[in-house]
């Protein structure tokens, strides 16, 4: 055993490991965030699932009841998981706890996701969800854009880069209705490099979806600006 791995050893003893979920101790050596058992938890989208907003349909059907009843400035969304308590802890992690390393893990799922949604064929672009300056400092990374940045290249898509700016520091979405959200995330984004998005076909990558305002915020921009398509693709559906 090398000196790094005794390394790793002897933290792993004092230190060890636990599930980001259910805090189950996890073996020394072991490379996922979650145990076995919450693994085989994660809710992967299939078919049926809303052609515009791409939540799972566990009744059927070709769009979900509130996309019958909204015009939304987005073309498509879709997600790799369903929002439950497994995905949502590793995604607290990755945002809250500072690890960004986790970004490698959310960007290989995601990959992976990509080839069972063709409807994605002829998008050319990726572009992140911008964070404020505030969360930016809090924060030290945005969360959208390293995952962006590594699926642009796995993909050979090109990453769109500090095109929009969060222009207003807007309240924390969580536990808002869907007419708050919109309310509250309302006029948000600037476009500050027009050149970038003219007749682009663009995929939006963001965390999670829920009521889809924040998605829709960001399109609305981007057509305003010349963008043929804009699509969005999220590690999870709320």
């Amino acid at each position: 055993m090398n000196l790094s791995r005794v390394k790793e050893a002897i933290l792993h003893f004092c230190l060890p490991s636990v599930c980001f979920c259910c805090s189950n101790d996890l073996p020394f050596g072991y490379k996922e965030p979650l145990c076995q058992r919450c693994l085989m938890d994660l809710f992967y989208i299939k078919l049926p699932y809303c052609k515009k907003c791409g939540i799972y349909l566990e009744n059927g059907g070709e769009v979900c009841h509130p996309c019958l009843n909204k015009k939304y400035k987005f073309d498509f969304s879709r997600s790799v998981f369903m929002y439950n308590d497994e995905i949502s802890s590793v995604i607290s992690a990755y945002k809250y706890k500072k690890m960004d390393w986790l970004s490698d893990w959310f960007s290989l799922k995601m990959l992976k996701k990509f080839e069972d949604y063709p409807e994605f064929f002829g998008y050319d672009s990726l572009i992140y969800i911008p964070i404020s300056a505030k969360k930016m400092r809090k924060r030290g990374f945005n969360q959208t854009y390293l995952i962006a940045k590594k699926l642009s290249s796995m993909l050979g898509l090109e990453i769109i880069e500090e095109a929009v700016i969060k222009k207003k520091d807007a309240r924390n979405q969580v536990g808002l209705d869907a007419q708050e959200r919109a309310s509250n995330i309302k006029d948000s984004f600037e476009l500050v490099n027009h050149s970038r998005i003219n007749k682009k076909n663009i995929i939006i990558i963001d965390d999670v979806a829920t009521t889809m305002s924040t998605i829709d915020e960001m399109a609305g921009v981007l057509k305003s600006d010349g963008a043929k398509k804009v699509s969005a693709y999220t590690i999870a559906r709320e």
